[in-house]
């Protein structure tokens, strides 16, 4: 509206020339009693506009939403405005306690897929003949369709009453019982991938990366339909909907489509046939096999594919790392200052990057518009320059490689935005900024066809020793190990993984105190035989020791007295086992062990050689627990010593743990590595002499290292993989770490430590807000857990990386993490999608809108 006020203009001619004559005073004069009248009209227009919630202005909206009895809730992205949720309350009004205005308003508060079911629609009872349910009998057993929804969201099968209070897995049944069902988990659309081939020839994987990746479905938007349909949620694709309906979910426009040799015609849905792929079977001739449960593509005999091109979604839990997601406000453009260059312009990536940093300008970008898979080792000299590699937005590029950086000027800096790698990222020279942001680099750097990282020995992220000033950043993003320099700038992390890929099974080095040479039976000259021993914050606690009949029986019976100390973990996992000279005593759940004079007793602990003066501490690799071994019949394995290149061991087939030990010990002294070997109980136990020792699957054999138990995972950040030296000073904002760190100094808040972390410089520096593993040694903690429950751990519906629901919080976990960041939110690099704000909008909504009597239960899917 056009509020401008000309009062000089208003005046009659005479007037306005006699004016101008003179000294102009009455334009003056009017010109501020028109600035006056300017605002009171603009104040009555505004005024009339906040009559309206669309045109009102922002102070004006909770006052509207309280004449309509708008209960305020909280606003999360990715859902309606405050001022978007006032104006839809009357249409919500007017279809209040139906079951279409219940599921629209779930998914709207929430930004979540929803279907709501009254349950008292699928109970079993008697019917009555003027108001007949022909979905009330027993089951059709012929029906395979609505078998197979049986107890999901969509099930149609009549029930028994089920009297318990609704909940997640129980109590659905009943009368008053509504449930709400909720897909926490997002689909992601990825056109145009190459899909990677499978060892056997004839299968193929969607997944770039050759790992189990369940298909999901990217529902059209939903329109003007009452209720939502299976085909209406983003969830991952049912196999018996995908055989029965190909329609709804196989298409070019569609979830899934396969193009084969290069044809622009996707292979003709008739064709499709639904499969069960885990081991890997072909289809009847003219088939093409699809297993939508691991992403797995099978041809027949004689029609193997030669190229493959998908189009396919994937689900994960929100907008992190690489993927086909919005990053328009990320995306380097070209400015005067900064040059970008297509990389499709040249024939390999290496060529794009190599032309930009060829150019004049102080910053160019490389940027990606395809979701290709780039093959090969990146060298990248970045000089002086700021080089930014990017996939544009809505694209996800698979990079397969190793990445050399080489730094030669203080001003270098290299960003990786929007990217898939499978390999990792060596830094050397001088580069200044390591930037992340939106990218992922593979935890364990490549996975195997069960999904497993095979690289879990190797960091992600390596920084040279002497690049001393230099500065990581990680943003959005998912990233394996960090190993870099102590007195480097730093690490800092906003909404970030970083993943140590280690694995139940896999084996820890572990701090071990190691007496001095002794005798066959030792000579105890003191009569009281005491030792006072301390593990970790416990102690010190003195144990009484046997006349020693030998080596052995007397670190049997040290162990024994240590364990009877308490029930705390560091003295009833505590181990004491005997070599062919030494003594090795190893802490409970990780804690370094101490021994020192006992009070009474001057002479056990130096005649034992566990004083200060003839012991020596060292980090011992402990295995895991195996009680029984399968591995192959040519059993090899490598061995890193001191960050040394890998070198490998092969050695004869052992018949159990007993014969492993010998095999392996034999195999050290091959190899010239000085190692003592010890079976502890169920575990391989190896003692170096001089180095730190890990051991990693070898190129011909991924299976003997960890059916021995000895696989090794990075600390996920430390001075080196091996979490020996510390790493440097690191700002941990909305972050899940998974593994060991080890750092020179630390700030965190709303982050989760799964495992101990300890920081060198403990007078400065705060941890707030964060789950922080026990024995761990940090600086001042503001409300972290577990508090005064240490029970309260964090829990994941999966840790291994490639599978939709990564690092996702279980619904298991408890409140105090899942609501435990400083605004109420959940822990972890999830934090932003403030999914316990969403919960609570959904349960503000029910008071108002679900009828009287009835009962709720929100029931997540995924």
């Amino acid at each position: 509206m056009n509020t401008a006020l000309d009062l000089y203009a208003l005046l009659p001619a005479l007037y306005r020339i006699k004016d101008e004559e003179r000294t102009g005073a009455l334009r003056a004069l009017l010109r501020i009693l028109q600035a006056q009248a300017d605002h009171v009209r603009r104040n009555i227009d505004d005024l009339y506009d906040d009559f309206f919630i669309e045109t009102c202005a922002p102070w004006v909206v909770p006052y509207i939403g309280d004449l309509v009895a708008n209960n305020p809730i909280y606003e999360v992205p990715g859902t309606p405005t405050r001022r978007a949720d006032v104006a839809r309350t009357l249409h919500y009004r007017h279809g209040k306690g139906t079951q279409r205005v219940l599921e629209q308003l779930a998914r709207d508060v929430t930004g979540w897929s929803a279907h709501v079911v009254a349950f008292f629609e699928l109970l079993e009872w008697t019917q009555n003949v003027n108001h007949t349910r022909l979905q009330v009998g027993t089951v059709d057993v012929r029906d395979e369709e609505k078998l197979d929804r049986f107890d999901g969201p969509f099930d149609s099968i009549a029930h028994t009453v089920d009297v318990r209070p609704p909940a997640q897995a129980s109590g659905w049944h009943n009368v008053p019982n509504t449930g709400f069902f909720l897909w926490r988990l997002r689909s992601h659309r990825l056109p145009n991938v190459q899909p990677r081939q499978a060892a056997n020839g004839f299968g193929w994987h969607v997944s770039t990366l050759g790992n189990p990746a369940p298909l999901f479905h990217l529902p059209a938007a939903f329109g003007t339909r009452a209720l939502t349909r299976e085909d209406d949620v983003e969830a991952p694709i049912r196999p018996f909907a995908l055989n029965r309906h190909k329609t709804s979910y196989y298409g070019e426009n569609l979830s899934l489509a396969i193009y084969k040799d290069g044809s622009n015609a996707p292979v003709p849905a008739d064709a499709l046939c639904t499969m069960d792929l885990r081991d890997w079977r072909r289809p009847a001739a003219g088939k093409v096999g699809i297993d939508a449960r691991t992403g797995r593509i099978s041809f027949p005999l004689g029609e193997e594919a030669v190229s493959l091109i998908v189009n396919h979604v994937y689900g994960f839990s929100g907008d992190m790392g690489g993927g086909p997601y919005d990053r328009d406000s990320t995306i380097v453009v070209s400015t005067p200052d900064t040059a970008v260059i297509d990389a499709a312009a040249h024939p390999t990536l290496q060529d794009a990057i190599d032309a930009a940093l060829a150019l004049q300008t102080a910053n160019v970008a490389v940027t990606i518009s395809d979701n290709r898979t780039y093959s090969g080792d990146l060298v990248i000299p970045v000089g002086a320059k700021a080089l930014t590699i990017q996939a544009e937005s809505t694209f996800r590029p698979t990079l397969i490689g190793d990445i050399t950086v080489e730094g030669t000027d203080l001003a270098s800096a290299l960003t990786l935005s929007g990217l898939l790698i499978s390999g990792g990222v060596q830094v050397e020279g001088r580069l200044a900024l390591l930037k992340l942001l939106h990218t992922t680099l593979v935890p364990g750097r490549t996975l195997g066809e069960d999904g497993a990282p095979l690289e879990a020995h190797l960091p992600s992220i390596s920084v040279a020793p002497s690049n001393t000033r230099l500065k990581i950043e990680l943003e959005r993003s998912i990233t394996g190990p960090i190993a870099a320099p102590s007195e480097s700038l730093g690490i800092t992390t906003h909404d970030s993984i970083i993943d140590s890929a280690s694995q139940d099974g896999d084996g820890a080095l572990v701090p071990a105190l190691v007496s001095g040479t002794l005798a066959a039976v030792p000579v105890l000259s003191n009569a009281q035989r005491k030792l006072s021993v301390s593990i970790g914050q416990l102690g010190p606690r003195t144990i009484a020791l046997p006349v020693p009949q030998s080596l052995t029986q007397l670190a049997s019976a040290m162990q024994t007295a240590i364990r009877a100390l308490s029930a705390a973990p560091e003295h009833t996992h505590a181990i004491v086992a005997a070599t062919g000279d030494t003594l090795v005593l190893l802490g409970g759940d990780g804690t370094r062990v101490r021994v020192t004079v006992a009070t009474g007793d001057a002479t056990t602990a130096g005649e034992l050689k566990l004083d200060v003066a003839s012991s020596r501490d060292t980090l011992a690799h402990l295995g895991s627990i195996r009680e029984t071994i399968e591995i192959g019949a040519a059993p090899e394995l490598d061995v890193i010593a001191d960050e040394q290149p890998p070198e490998t061991i092969a050695f004869n087939q052992p018949a159990d743990l007993g014969a492993a030990r010998d095999e392996l010990a034999q195999a050290l002294q091959n190899a010239a590595i000085d190692a003592d070997v010890i079976l502890a109980g169920e575990r391989l136990l190896v003692v170096p002499a001089t180095q730190a020792i890990r051991f990693a699957p070898s190129v011909n054999d991924r299976v003997t290292v960890r059916a021995l138990g000895l696989a090794s995972a990075c600390a996920a950040i430390a001075g080196d993989p091996a979490g020996i030296t510390a790493g440097p000073a690191v700002t941990l904002n909305e972050t899940t770490l998974l593994g060991r760190v080890f750092v020179r100094q630390i700030e965190a808040s709303n982050s989760i430590f799964d495992a101990p972390v300890i920081a060198q410089r403990r007078q400065t520096g705060c941890v707030r807000f964060s789950y922080v593993a026990p024995h761990s040694q940090l600086p001042r903690r503001f409300r972290c857990q577990p508090d005064a429950d240490l029970r309260v751990e964090p829990a994941f519906t999966t840790r291994r990386y490639g599978d939709p629901a990564y690092a996702q919080l279980s619904l298991a976990c408890m409140q105090e993490i899942r609501r435990g960041a400083d605004d109420g939110s959940e822990m972890g690099a999830f934090h932003f999608l403030m999914q316990p704000q969403r919960e609570t909008n959904l349960r503000v909504r029910l008071d108002e809108y679900l009828p009287f009597g009835l009962d709720a239960a929100l029931i997540y899917v995924t």
